[in-house]
Order: C-alpha cells, then sequence, then structure tokens
C-alpha cells in the first residue's frame, strides 16, 4: 500500500505571468521529482512567456493554460472577470476530479484564485510560497484557502497566521557545483580578466527604465575604459545594444533572456538589478555586490520592500537607490558605480 502511494502522487503547481513566480515553481518541481516517483501538474496563465519558461522544463508532465488575467481596476468589467474566474474555476474543478492531486503548491498571483477555489471544494491542501517580503494582494486573499504558508523572508511573517506560516529558504534553481572562478566565466563568454564587469540584469521581461540610465552612464570616459558589460535587455528593447557597446569601445556581451544565469553571475564584479525576489537571493548565492533600482509604479511598490529587507540583512552585498531618486538625479547611478566598483585605484590611473 504504501509503495502504490508514492508511485501515484500527483502535485498540482500553479503559478503565472513572471518568471520571479515560475521559476521557483519549476525548481520546487524537481526536488519533488529527485523525492520520488511524482506526476507534476503546472498550471498557469495563457501568456506567452508561461509557456516558453515551462516548455523547457522536464520536470513538468502536463501543463494546463488559464485564460484568467488580473482582477481589472476598473469596475465596469468586474462581471465579465467574475464569469472567468467561475469558468476557470470550473475546469480546473474536474482537471483535480480527473488528476487527483495530493496537493497544490501555488506561488501567489491571481492565477492561484481559481486554483485554490477548486481545491477547497474538492479538500485538497494547498501549500502558499510568498517569495517577497510584503505580500500581494492575490496572496492575502489565498491565504484563508491555504493549510501552510511558507516565506524565504522574515518580514512577511506579520502578514499572515502565525499557525500556517513557517520559513523557508528561497527555492533556487543553482547548486554549489554552479560555482566556478570568475576567470573560466569570462573566458566563456570571451570577455577580458583585467577589465572590471558589470551585469545589468533587468528581470525576465527586462528594464527599460534601468536600460535608458545605462545609455548614460556608458558614455562615461572615465568609466568605459575600464569596464566590460553584461547586459539583459528584455526583449521590449528595440534598441542595438550591441552596437552601441562597440562604439563606445566596451566589450560587452548582450542578451534578452536566459535561462543559463550562472555564468553571468560568476562573471559580475558587479550588478545592477531590480529587486525581485529571485534576482536577489541568486545574486546573494553567488556572494555578489548589487545595487539594486527596485521597480515602484503606482499599484506596486513590494520590491522596494524586497530591496531594504536584503540590504537591512546584508548590508555588504546590497546597496539600494530609488526610481525617484534617479529621477530627480540620473547620475546617481553612475556615482554610486563608481563608489562600489572602483575602491582600488583602477579608475584613478585611468583618469590622470
Amino acid at each position: 500500500m504504501e509503495n502504490s502511494k508514492i508511485e501515484n502522487k500527483t502535485i498540482c503547481f500553479v503559478a503565472g505571468r513572471s518568471g520571479g513566480h515560475i521559476k521557483p515553481a519549476l525548481t520546487l518541481a524537481h526536488q519533488a521529482k529527485e523525492n520520488g516517483p511524482a506526476k507534476i501538474i503546472f498550471i498557469s496563465t495563457a501568456h506567452e512567456l508561461d509557456k516558453k519558461i515551462i516548455q523547457q522544463s522536464a520536470s513538468v508532465d502536463k501543463h494546463i493554460r488559464l485564460a484568467l488575467g488580473n482582477i481589472p481596476r476598473n469596475l465596469f468589467f468586474y462581471p465579465w472577470y467574475c464569469y472567468k474566474l467561475f469558468m476557470a474555476t470550473l475546469q480546473t474543478f474536474f482537471i483535480f476530479y480527473k488528476e487527483k492531486p495530493s496537493k497544490i503548491i501555488s506561488m501567489g498571483g491571481y492565477i492561484s484564485l481559481p486554483v485554490c477555489l477548486a481545491a477547497k471544494l474538492r479538500n485538497i491542501p494547498v501549500e502558499l510560497y510568498e517569495l517577497n517580503a510584503t505580500p500581494g494582494k492575490a496572496s492575502k486573499m489565498l491565504a484563508p484557502f491555504c493549510n501552510a504558508i511558507k516565506v524565504p523572508f522574515k518580514q512577511a511573517r506579520r502578514y499572515f497566521d502565525s499557525k500556517k506560516i513557517s520559513w523557508t529558504k528561497y527555492p533556487l534553481t543553482f547548486k554549489h557545483t554552479d560555482k566556478i572562478s570568475q576567470k573560466q566565466s569570462l573566458e566563456a563568454l570571451n570577455l577580458f580578466p583585467d577589465k572590471k564587469t558589470i551585469v545589468v540584469l533587468g528581470g525576465s521581461q527586462g528594464s527599460l527604465f534601468i536600460n535608458h540610465l545605462m545609455k548614460n552612464m556608458a558614455v562615461d570616459s572615465a568609466l568605459s575604459k575600464n569596464i566590460q558589460i553584461i547586459h539583459q535587455t528584455g526583449a521590449n528593447d528595440p534598441f542595438n545594444w550591441k552596437s552601441f557597446y562597440t562604439e563606445l569601445n566596451i566589450p560587452s556581451h548582450v542578451f534578452t533572456y536566459s535561462d543559463s544565469m550562472a555564468l553571468y553571475y560568476n562573471a559580475a564584479d558587479i550588478i545592477i538589478c531590480r529587486a525581485g525576489a529571485g534576482t536577489l537571493f541568486e545574486a546573494l548565492f553567488f556572494q555578489k555586490s548589487c545595487i539594486v533600482i527596485p521597480l515602484e509604479t503606482k499599484s506596486t511598490a513590494h520590491q522596494v520592500d524586497n530591496a531594504l529587507a536584503m540590504k537591512e540583512e546584508y548590508p555588504e552585498w546590497f546597496t539600494v537607490i530609488r526610481q525617484k531618486d534617479l529621477d530627480k538625479k540620473p547620475a546617481l547611478l553612475l556615482e554610486t558605480l563608481k563608489t562600489c566598483l572602483f575602491k582600488d585605484s583602477l579608475l584613478r590611473r585611468s583618469s590622470k
């Protein structure tokens, strides 16, 4: 009987619209497979980014895409959203009836709403991973449906029922064998060991804001003579970055998106990045200094809380610059980079 139960173990993961949600879920799915035979069902949105990331994972046995977006801001669209939510819940209910998962693992987000509702109706236990320092609206809405809530930021504990919550390590895709020397990484990327290497990461979809800052910063002559840049530009930026860096005589490696980030982390002297939880914990794993520019919009500021939480706990690795300060003074990034990066005489020699 014990063996039969193990062989028939089915786990359902739900995440979508963000590499920061999907990648940790895939890591947990891979770990579940390593712990014994398991069938992995992955439920996501119908977004192309979801499909692109998930289809590359060998751990997923069945991928189901639900046609459900975020809750609309305009009340006029609420009835349509409620209908879509009902249909997605009904679809998920029958999926669970057929597949009989032993548990649901949610990474938050609105795509989890119909999945957790269906799980509640079928009495299937739900684990919620809230990976940010401050939980989003969706996670707060999901909390009553969850049997357990796991958080990597201690600051998140105050938002949930203490009986449900527990601390967990951030589910990183990397292992200690992924750590290689900076020299080996630079050689693999055809870059130079005698230059300071700046790695620019805008998240799974890139950051036009950080890209704009890089244009202004890279033209500084004292800086450009001594650096090389690895730049994740994102797929939404049509600017020819490779030509731009070539014209400035800056060695570079430019890419839009990659599933194999270890090489870039190992090559870095310093990282300029957003404050997605995954990026911050990955940089910490590789012990790389970061200049963090958290994303701030009218609807979300959770990255600010992520950045400040990491700076509070690991001040030697993280420097935080707010977007509003860069809006007032774009040169602040260049000043901060010089302070962080050129603590030796390299920059002073070039300016003589």
